[in-house]
């Protein structure tokens, strides 16, 4: 069996996405759990939708130290706009995800709709 949550290529719906923040995906009988790394921000910096099997998150990072003033030597952390977007191959159940944040982590649990079940239909 192939995997069930599939990365798009990098699309982004505009050229103002500057990163894309590392997450870690897994499956169990019942769910998928996602894991994102989003290091400096908080929840009201993030956004989180899901529309037609598509789970995205998008927010911004912003540098609170950029300075005209300052010569840079390294500058090696990663700020501005970005966006992922995770697609489902099977059903979920919408209603009931959840997600928190945590030590620059987002934990995002994507429940399966559980199968359905052969149905007895009565002859008469």
């Amino acid at each position: 069996m192939g995997p069930r949550v599939y990365r798009r290529p990098v699309q982004h719906r505009s050229t103002d996405i500057d990163w894309a923040p590392r997450a870690d995906v897994r499956e169990n009988e019942k769910e998928f759990q996602l894991f994102v790394e989003l290091p400096g921000l908080e929840k009201k910096d993030i956004e989180l939708s899901f529309k037609e099997n598509v789970l995205t998150l998008k927010g911004e990072k912003k540098n609170a130290y950029e300075s005209n003033e300052d010569n840079r030597y390294i500058n090696e952390r990663t700020f501005g706009k970005f966006e992922r977007n995770f697609r489902f191959s099977i059903n979920v159940d919408d209603s009931a995800i959840k997600a928190s944040h945590k030590n620059g982590v987002l934990s995002i649990t994507v429940p399966k709709v559980p199968a359905a079940q052969p149905a007895k239909v009565e002859i008469k």
